[in-house]
């Protein structure tokens, strides 16, 4: 008998041990913080969730994008990735002109070809044969300086400082400049130029006067790149600093009008609860069904030894 008693003194402690384990949650035992050394780097995020990685847009270039703008002959094949779709169904080649810049543009409804210069701080615009090929190498407008022999950065309506992406529309004759350095997509009307023309329009910024880098609906910081859709009239923006993509709706523009949408990193859903997103009622009441089942259990365990002592004495 004395041995069927220690017996069942094991099994109760086995049970409150158990009943432990199951009480053991982030309720009652917070669970620690991930180590620095692996865990996500959020230094950089601007206006975004604490919990997103960056973005690595570099993991979203194309091997062979279909027309590289630094070596216009080389039109490559589509690599068959899935890269758009992981951008809000962008091309390989509106990718690869969103991250790394279009810097030209060959405008074949009046045939010119735009060029951004973004050392010079200006765009070089020259006329091209009907079959779009150059008739010389001179340029014959430009666009971010007075005259041909000025390259100085400015921040005014008709100033550049490093412009670094092109997109053109060519029923409005309108053409987007990512000016990097101003923080701001210039907007020109191309219908006739006139070298140092004023740009007509501005995005990322109120005015023609700001230029400061901003993370909020209608500001940018550092834009590189841009794709103009023709069928929606909304112009995408590379919004590098922010490591997002902001769309715009330039069928009327507005001077620092918020971006209709913005494309980030999407946060995606596991089966297991993020720790963060932990409703705190939900987890009390998960705790306090455990305590009160393991409670129970040791409560028989405890009234099923006393019943075992009383009889071994009887």
């Amino acid at each position: 008998m004395k041995n069927s008693n220690i017996l069942f003194l094991l099994i109760f402690f086995l049970i409150l041990f158990s009943s432990n384990v199951f009480a053991k949650n982030d309720y009652f035992f917070p669970i620690q913080p991930m180590p620095s050394d692996v865990s996500p780097d959020v230094s950089s995020n601007i206006d975004r969730n604490e919990n997103d990685p960056p973005i690595d847009y570099s993991a979203l270039v194309p091997e062979n994008p279909q027309e590289n703008p630094e070596n216009p002959g080389d039109n490559g094949e589509d690599n068959g990735g899935d890269a758009g779709d992981e951008m809000g169904g962008f091309s390989d080649e509106e990718i690869y002109n969103l991250l790394n810049g279009n810097i030209t543009y060959i405008d074949t409804e009046h045939h010119r070809l735009f060029s951004a210069e973004p050392q010079n701080n200006r765009v070089l615009v020259f006329e091209l044969n009907n079959d779009d090929t150059l008739i010389d190498d001179i340029p014959d407008h430009v666009l971010g300086q007075p005259d041909f022999v000025t390259f100085d950065p400015g921040a005014s309506d008709s100033e550049f400082n490093m412009p670094q992406g092109i997109a053109y529309d060519s029923v409005n004759d309108l053409l987007f400049v990512a000016d990097t350095g101003n923080n701001r997509i210039m907007i020109f009307d191309v219908s006739l130029i006139a070298n140092g023309e004023s740009a007509v329009n501005v995005l990322g910024q109120p005015d023609f006067t700001e230029n400061d880098p901003g993370s909020s609906g209608s500001e940018l910081s550092g834009p590189v790149g841009l794709v103009f859709d023709p069928d929606t009239d909304f112009l995408s923006v590379s919004d590098k600093g922010n490591r997002r993509i902001m769309v715009f709706d330039v069928y009327s523009v507005i001077n620092g009008e918020k971006a209709a949408n913005v494309f980030s990193q999407t946060q995606k859903s596991s089966a297991k609860e993020k720790v963060s997103e932990k409703d705190p009622e939900k987890a009390k009441g998960s705790n306090l069904f455990w305590i009160i089942l393991s409670s129970l259990i040791v409560l028989i365990f405890i009234v099923f030894i006393v019943i075992k002592i009383i009889m071994a004495k009887d």
